[in-house]
């Protein structure tokens, strides 16, 4: 038998724990970076598509936009208005609801310009596209809007059934142009319509009194509530029945569920909180977020890059899906430097010292675009055919990975 001696033995000893943190340490030491809006505001809800991100908040007259992941911020005022919910259709394409106004807020040059609807002088209290044509928005009476020309004319919809018992329900998601659902306050019943909100019946329930706050479908089928109190429901069948999905958490109240797919999926909530499940809800683990201020809104653009968004102005990002182990690059301070940047085409990326691994080119969505292996304090690429943009670059090394941005011009 082969003996081993102590230094050696150490090691190996040294090495297998090393692999036993890496691959638990979502939980003790997970990656999102916080940066400055230079606001104190209640930030509501945030949304992203490509570059282009919106936040609203409902105690500002303004909605607050960035064009370059995050990075900086401008406020806009938009008036008067209160904005509770801001969503994106397509690329370049937001809408938002003036909660307080009866105004339909939307942009189709990544929030240029804004263009308005005025529905009628009530509370808008949220607003859903299942698809880039078919919208509702859900308002302080008994009655909802549609609009099948994506957004440039709305119809009022009386509905019937049990949805005239709610009065000023804050939620409305549709899972498809058909079927929708609305929610009220602390009550067991979810109205659903399943024939574009002409009609609601509450056959659709969870086992006790809650108060849902999110919703969110990744498929017609499967979809996903939270709330308080440690609300996590799930439903695999169009929400004709719901059944508790909360292995994990222990936050008492979670604001929002967004998921990328029907297993993938992320929540977060007061006291700092962010969840992420792999397995469809069987199982959620909590990732740290570094702040322990109420997040309202989680949104993720691709399975690494996501944003937070809660109270006191806080604004969360990750390139890396929130998950341990990975140093990212987010500001000039770095010391990592890339040039020229923005750049034509050919760019180096510049490394404080010796390191040995693989580049990636990512587009926004996170699609990898080009991928080579590298050696030393510089990488240099030289033949890359893009689209003029922004895009972002993913370094992996022995001593971890980096993310960060380039544009080409």
């Amino acid at each position: 038998m082969t003996r081993l001696n102590k230094p050696r033995l150490y090691s190996i000893i040294y090495l297998l724990i090393g692999v036993f943190l890496i691959l638990h340490s979502e939980k003790s030491a997970a990656q999102w970076q916080s940066l400055p809006l230079n606001s104190t505001r209640h930030f509501t809800s945030v949304v992203f598509s490509n570059n282009v991100g919106i936040i609203s908040s409902d105690d500002d007259y303004a909605l607050y936009r960035s064009t370059d992941f995050g990075l900086n911020w401008t406020r806009e005022n938009t008036g008067m208005v209160i904005h509770t919910k801001v969503i994106t259709t397509k690329p370049h394409t937001f809408f938002v609801n003036g909660y307080n106004s009866g105004y339909i807020y939307y942009t189709k040059n990544d929030g240029v310009t804004w263009d308005s609807v005025f529905l009628r002088n009530i509370n808008l209290t949220s607003v859903s596209f299942p698809n880039p044509a078919v919208g509702y928005v859900s308002t302080g009476g008994d009655f909802l809007y549609a609009s099948v020309d994506s957004g440039k004319t709305w119809n009022e919809i009386l509905s019937k059934g049990c949805v005239n018992e709610i009065v000023n329900p804050h939620l409305i998601v549709f899972s498809t142009p058909g079927t929708g659902f609305i929610y009220w306050a602390n009550d067991p019943f979810i109205p659903v319509t399943r024939d574009s909100g002409k009609t609601f019946s509450c056959d659709s329930v969870f086992n006790e009194y809650n108060l849902c706050f999110d919703m969110c479908f990744p498929s017609p089928a499967i979809g996903y509530a939270c709330g308080s109190p440690k609300l996590m429901y799930k439903t695999i069948d169009s929400g004709k029945t719901w059944f508790p999905e909360n292995n994990g958490i222990n936050t008492n109240t979670l604001f929002s569920v967004y998921f990328l797919n029907d297993t993938s999926g992320y929540a977060s909530g007061i006291e700092g909180a962010i969840y992420h499940t792999a397995d469809g809800g069987k199982n959620w683990v909590l990732q740290q977020s570094g702040t322990s201020r109420t997040l309202n809104s989680i949104h993720f653009v691709s399975k690494d890059t996501g944003y937070a968004v809660g109270d006191s102005g806080t604004f969360l990002r990750t390139f890396n899906g929130g998950f341990a182990g990975l140093k990212s690059v987010i500001n000039q301070n770095s010391t990592i430097s890339i040039f020229p940047n923005p750049t034509k085409g050919a760019f180096s990326i510049n490394l404080p010292e010796d390191e040995s691994g693989s580049v990636e080119i990512l587009d926004v969505s996170g699609k990898i675009l080009k991928k080579e292996s590298f050696e030393g304090k510089q990488i240099r690429l030289n033949s890359i055919d893009l689209s003029p943009g922004m895009y972002l670059f993913h370094l992996s090394t022995k001593n971890g990975a980096y993310y960060g941005k380039v544009i080409i011009s």
